[in-house]
């Protein structure tokens, strides 16, 4: 079943499958998008700031541990910047199995790191 997945104002484009997770998704409870201008704007961010939105958290998840929520922007994974959805497919798909990762996240104003857990690790 794929399910159309509005986000901010409908500017996700593609669809989730909540039947069908990627593998970033199953592992780590989250889904991520490319921060474009337009999104950067309705979040109240500078159009030229870079990352990928989280723009979805599953209950009880890696992600939900670690505090992440929608809205969030990831700026960094493992101390490697991230541009866009490429670079943070290619550092978590790198990511051995059962390694920690180590995020900095943009919420509204201020900026922090958090770390990201296997499940099997919580």
């Amino acid at each position: 079943m794929q399910q159309h997945w509005p986000f901010f104002g409908g500017l996700r484009t593609g669809t989730f499958d909540v039947e069908n997770p990627t593998k970033e998704e199953a592992a780590w409870g989250l889904a991520v998008q490319d921060l474009s201008p337009q999104l950067a704007e309705q979040l109240g961010l500078d159009t030229e700031e870079r990352g990928v939105v989280v723009s979805d958290v599953a209950p009880g998840s890696p992600a939900a541990e670690a505090g992440l929520r929608e809205g969030d922007l990831i700026k960094e994974v493992k101390r490697h910047s991230i541009q866009n959805l490429a670079d943070y497919t290619l550092i978590t798909e790198k990511a051995k199995k059962g390694e920690s990762l180590v995020l900095l996240i943009k919420r509204d104003v201020s900026a922090f790191y958090t770390v990201l857990k296997p499940a099997s690790e919580q």
